[in-house]
């Protein structure tokens, strides 16, 4: 049986980029957006794998460079589009791109 789709999985590059991570899904959840997150530290490969595992259609993904600059890759996990886009977007961004 295929798991119901995730719509999103946030996926953090380091450990330093988790708080952000917790974050971004709290706020994407808030916003009535199903949302996955990784919480146990695994490589951003692995994230992937486990994304498409959950069937997500999308990828934020939070690394040192974004979170400096307040800012989130949405990778589209069918087509690997990636866009960034402020942290203050990104639920706005999110929600049109499932649409």
């Amino acid at each position: 049986e295929t798991p119901a789709p995730s719509c999103v999985y946030v996926a953090a590059t380091s450990q330093d980029e988790r708080r952000a991570a917790f974050d971004v899904t709290l706020a994407l959840r808030q916003a009535g957006i199903r949302t996955e997150a990784d919480y146990q530290g695994r490589s951003l490969k692995s994230q992937f794998k486990q994304a498409d595992k959950l069937n997500a259609r999308l990828c934020v993904v939070l690394g040192p460079d974004e979170v400096s600059a307040h800012r989130a890759t949405i990778r589209d996990m069918q087509s690997h589009e990636q866009v960034q886009v402020p942290f203050d977007d990104l639920a706005q961004e999110v929600k049109k791109r499932l649409t």
